[in-house]
């Protein structure tokens, strides 16, 4: 189901939706299924070196090939405003269950922080 429109999808648009809440859904937070998700949350505020963007691509290959079997990844990339907190993760890869499934797919899934409440004073 689309979450802006509420109307139902298939297809690529479904494929992207589901691999957008399997990456932006923090690991322990989903109640009856506590290891659905990824750990990207866990690294997302550290700082950005070569050993954080491999685990980022590393976490986003980890949680895709667990919960959507039928994409096969073929190159995960990082960009956008990271210090800003507007980190961009990239996938492309290949839909089995797609019409043509020789296609390549390439995803951009935006990471947003969680929105935080200052104290009340």
């Amino acid at each position: 189901m689309d979450p802006l429109t509420g109307k139902a999808i298939s297809g690529p648009a479904r494929r992207a939706l589901s691999i957008a809440r399997i990456i932006t859904t923090p690991l322990g937070t989903c109640v009856m299924r506590r290891e659905f998700g990824s750990m990207v949350y866990e690294l997302i505020d550290r700082p950005l070196n070569v050993a954080t963007a491999m685990l980022l691509r590393a976490a986003t290959a980890i949680a895709i090939r667990r919960w959507e079997t039928a994409f096969r990844i073929t190159r995960i990339t990082l960009s956008g405003d990271f210090a800003g907190g507007a980190p961009v993760i990239g996938i492309e890869g290949y839909d089995l269950d797609a019409p043509d499934p020789t296609a390549l797919v390439t995803l951009s899934i935006p990471i947003r922080r969680a929105a935080t409440t200052a104290p009340a004073s």
